[in-house]
């Protein structure tokens, strides 16, 4: 499962998009079976043309190059 399915349904289907920016673990489990582990939060928004967002990951734990930590993180 990718991000990109997830895009592509919301897209598509409003309804779904609707309640994926209501409850987004809830949307994603009922849609494509996927359950996020326990005390987990999603926050789920949507970018216009004159709105964007830049997500900052978690900072790693060691000083690796932060290109070899960065997928760890991403849960599907």
């Amino acid at each position: 499962m990718s991000t990109t399915a997830i895009i592509k349904k919301a897209w598509d289907e409003p309804d779904f998009k609707q309640q994926l920016l209501d409850n987004p673990i809830q949307a994603i489990k009922q849609a494509f079976g996927i359950a996020m582990p326990a005390g987990s939060n999603l926050k789920v928004v949507e970018e216009t043309a004159t709105k964007h967002y830049l997500i900052i990951p978690p900072r790693p734990e060691s000083s690796l190059v932060a290109e070899e930590n960065v997928r760890k993180y991403v849960w599907f």
